[in-house]
């Protein structure tokens, strides 16, 4: 599982935002595809790459029943 970062543009304002997605691959005969679990939202205190595994590892861990 990893968390993939969208980009969204405020209709009223015209500022973008980020927005994360709970995602995991699978695969079609040999190309690789997406897929997602779960919108998280807007998460703006996270910031770095590592933070994002951080946090797909521990819901991947939690979702396993550990």
């Amino acid at each position: 599982m990893f968390i993939k970062t969208a980009d969204k543009k405020d209709k009223n304002t015209g500022k973008f935002y980020h927005y994360y997605k709970l995602c995991e691959n699978y695969r079609i005969g040999n190309k690789i595809r997406h897929r997602i679990i779960h919108i998280l939202g807007k998460l703006d205190e996270i910031q770095s790459d590592k933070e994002k595994k951080m946090l797909a590892d521990r819901i991947e861990h939690y979702l396993s029943g550990g």
